[in-house]
């Protein structure tokens, strides 16, 4: 619950995240996530999660989907994505839509070479175009890569 103040009024957020962990022997790991942010003047935003992770010694994998839907910008759902060493990213989700995140991280020559790759896709329901200006995308899809390329001397 979060009372904040916007046009000399003040408004009352509510957020909720229900989150599942449920490992499948050493290598396996399955996480469902629900989260809910309301506000009495603006409507409800909610997203629903799934990820899906696999690692052993050498390599680590996960896949990330989510479906958003909020009515407006400012019911948007913030959630961490995984993504490469040394980063973090928590996007903000609004409109109507999917987002899939896949990574993989890859140990090579004795843990000596590491590669990191992350795509991530996301398609909006709810509009054609991203943005605005010189970052305007006119597609409802939007693609991300990210390569990261490690080497220890």
């Amino acid at each position: 619950l979060k009372r904040k103040e916007r046009y000399d009024k003040m408004e009352v957020h509510n957020r909720l995240r229900l989150q599942y962990t449920r490992r499948q022997g050493k290598s396996w790991q399955l996480q469902s996530t629900f989260n809910l942010h309301s506000l009495r003047s603006r409507g409800t935003g909610i997203s629903l999660s799934q990820r899906l992770r696999y690692e052993k010694k050498w390599a680590q994998t996960s896949a990330l989907l989510s479906y958003f839907r909020t009515p407006n910008y400012d019911t948007r759902i913030f959630q961490y994505e995984p993504v490469v060493s040394d980063q973090f990213h928590f996007p903000s989700l609004f409109g109507k839509g999917l987002r899939l995140v896949a990574t993989g991280k890859f140990a090579l020559w004795k843990k000596r070479l590491m590669a990191e790759v992350l795509y991530g896709l996301t398609r909006f329901f709810d509009r054609n175009t991203q943005g605005n200006g010189m970052q305007q995308i006119r597609s409802p899809w939007k693609n991300d890569i990210t390569l990261q390329i490690r080497l220890r001397i």
